[in-house]
């Protein structure tokens, strides 16, 4: 069964809360907003009901393949991101967010962030991503700057690179949709 939790206060120094569960999981808002270690361990994935501050993000410590998806909701955090073992997923079919100003960002070999919105998305030139996926039906405009992808980039949205230069040690992978350069 799944627990009702009516309050939740997780801004306290020390607390850690863990979305591990084995079938898709929604994640609270807690009441002040704000998660002080929000970790992600679920491989069918658990996505945000509401805008959060995190000061730390882990996704995928303990259990492989986790997903976080922030629901269409924007994450604010200048504190660390843990990527370790699965995707991060960013936006929603209606909402375009961005990835969040985390100082610290920890980011393993064989991970995925994945800009998924339905509409326009921007896209961060920081920070170097493992494996870069972009999906769902708004295009995609990175920033200036060089892109750096250390594994694969696949691209199923029409993408436009802003005077970028993109650096891919992998694959690029674009499927049926355009991808161009306004810049030299």
């Amino acid at each position: 069964s799944t627990p009702t939790i009516t309050t939740l206060n997780a801004d306290i120094a020390g607390n850690i809360v863990n979305y591990n569960g084995t079938s898709v999981q929604t994640i609270m808002v807690p009441s002040s907003s704000t998660y002080r270690i929000l970790t992600i361990n679920n491989a069918a994935g658990a996505t945000l009901a509401g805008a959060v501050t995190v000061s730390t993000l882990t996704i995928g410590d303990v259990t492989g393949s986790s997903v976080f998806n922030d629901g269409g909701y924007q994450v604010t955090s200048t504190g660390t991101l843990n990527l370790t073992s699965g995707t991060f997923k960013l936006g929603s079919a209606g909402t375009a967010t961005t990835f969040p100003a985390f100082a610290t960002r920890n980011i393993s070999s064989g991970t995925t962030v994945e800009y998924a919105s339905g509409v326009a998305q921007a896209i961060s030139t920081t920070p170097s991503y493992q494996n870069l996926t972009f999906s769902g039906a708004g295009t995609k405009t990175t920033a200036s700057g060089t892109l750096t992808v250390l594994g694969n980039w696949n691209s199923s949205s029409t993408t436009s690179m802003n005077s970028t230069t993109a650096n891919v040690t992998g694959n690029l992978t674009v499927t049926g949709v355009a991808l161009t350069n306004s810049g030299t």
